[in-house]
C-alpha cells in the first residue's frame, strides 16, 4: 500500500508540471495518494507503552534529521540544474528557503514533519488511552477537528500565512488516526481480504472519478469543499481495499517501492524533467523516469549504513538497557 501511495505521488507530481493542476487526472491521483500514505503511517506506528519519550528520540532522527538534510540537497540541485524542483518553491538563497521550509514545509518534504508530529500524538495516545474505546473517541475528534479544518480552508474561508506543517497534519489526521487505530485493534491484512472486498474498492474509486468530473467544473465552494474531502476518504480506503484483496504476487513491485519510498518521495522530483514528446506523453515518461531513476538511487543509498541513515532515516531503535531483577 505504501509503495501504492509513493506511486501516485509521483504521478500527480508529473502531471501538475506537465498538464496542470487544474486536470481531473491530477485531482484523482491526489484523492487517494497521500491520504494512503498516512492511514498506512497509522498502522505501522506502535510506540512502546513504557519508553516513549526514547523512541519519539528515535523517530527524530528517522524523519527529522532527512527533512533538514533534503532540505539543503534540494536548493543546492535548484542552483545548478533546471529540473522539476520548481514544484517545491525554491527560494534564491539557503537561508531563505530553509525558513520557508519551516514556516510551510509543503515547499519540501512536509511530509516527514508531519510524520513526526503524528509520532507525538501516538505516544499521548498510548500513553493515556489503553481501550479500544478510548482510541477510536480520539480518532472520531480527530476526524471531527480534520473535516472542520479542510472544509474551511478548501472553502477560502480560513488561510494560514505560516502553519509550521499544521494544516497538513490536521488535514491527513483522520486517515493517520484511523490507521492507527485499527493497528491497534488487531487487524491483520497479512493473508488478504475476499475478493469482495476489492470489489468494493473499484467502487469507491468508481465514485471518485465520477466525483472528481463534476468538482473539477466548479469553483470554490462549500460543496466542492465536502466534496474533495469524501474523495479523498474514497480514494484512500479504495485503493486500500484494492490493494489488500490483489494476490500477493502481483504486489512485489509495489512492496520494493514501498520499502524504498522515503527515498523515491525525496529524490524523484529531480527527475521530473527528464521525458521525450508533450502533454501526457511527456507526463508518460517522466514518470517512468523519475520513479525509476529515484528507486535506483535509494538502492545505492543503501550500500553505505551512514548515508542510509541520514538520508533514508534508516536507523534501528536503541532500546536503554534495563538492570535484571
Amino acid at each position: 500500500m505504501r509503495g501504492l501511495a509513493v506511486t501516485g505521488i509521483v504521478l500527480s507530481h508529473a502531471v501538475k508540471l506537465h498538464v496542470g493542476d487544474s486536470s481531473p487526472a491530477f485531482a484523482f491521483v491526489s484523492a487517494f495518494a497521500m491520504p494512503l500514505f498516512a492511514l498506512v503511517s497509522g498502522y505501522l506506528t506502535s510506540p512502546p507503552d513504557d519508553d516513549g519519550a526514547h523512541w519519539l528520540g528515535w523517530r527524530a532522527r528517522r524523519l527529522l534529521v532527512p527533512f533538514g538534510v533534503w532540505a539543503v540537497l534540494h536548493w543546492s540541485v535548484a542552483q545548478f540544474a533546471s529540473t522539476g524542483l520548481d514544484l517545491l518553491g525554491i527560494e534564491g538563497s539557503l537561508p531563505g528557503y530553509l525558513i520557508a521550509v519551516v514556516l510551510h514545509p509543503w515547499q519540501g518534504l512536509w511530509f516527514l514533519l508531519v510524520a513526526f508530529y503524528w509520532s507525538a500524538i501516538a505516544v499521548l495516545i498510548s500513553r493515556y488511552a489503553h481501550s479500544v474505546r478510548a482510541i477510536a473517541g480520539i480518532a472520531a475528534a480527530a476526524v471531527a477537528l480534520s473535516g472542520a479544518v479542510v472544509w474551511a480552508r478548501q472553502a477560502g474561508t480560513f488561510e494560514s500565512p505560516a502553519d509550521f506543517g499544521l494544516v497538513s497534519l490536521l488535514g491527513l489526521l483522520p486517515y493517520f488516526a484511523g490507521g492507527y487505530a485499527l493497528g491497534r485493534m488487531g487487524l491483520s491484512v497479512s493473508e488478504g481480504l475476499p475478493v469482495r472486498a476489492g470489489v468494493a474498492g473499484l467502487a469507491a474509486l468508481a465514485a471518485v472519478a465520477v466525483s472528481v468530473v463534476v468538482t473539477t467544473r466548479m469553483g470554490a465552494t462549500p460543496l466542492r469543499a465536502s466534496l474533495d474531502v469524501v474523495e479523498s476518504v474514497l480514494g484512500a480506503v479504495g485503493f486500500a481495499l484494492l490493494a489488500a484483496s490483489a494476490p500477493e504476487r502481483m504486489l512485489a513491485p509495489l512492496a520494493s517501492l514501498g520499502g524504498a519510498s522515503l527515498g523515491v518521495y525525496a529524490m524523484h522530483f529531480a527527475f521530473l524533467r527528464v521525458g521525450a514528446g508533450s502533454g501526457w506523453t511527456l507526463v508518460a515518461t517522466s514518470f517512468v523516469v523519475a520513479l525509476a531513476a529515484s528507486f535506483a538511487l535509494t538502492k545505492l543509498v543503501r550500500l553505505s549504513p551512514v548515508s542510509a541513515e541520514i538520508l533514508l532515516g534508516e536507523a534501528r531503535v536503541r532500546r536503554r538497557g534495563r538492570p535484571r531483577r
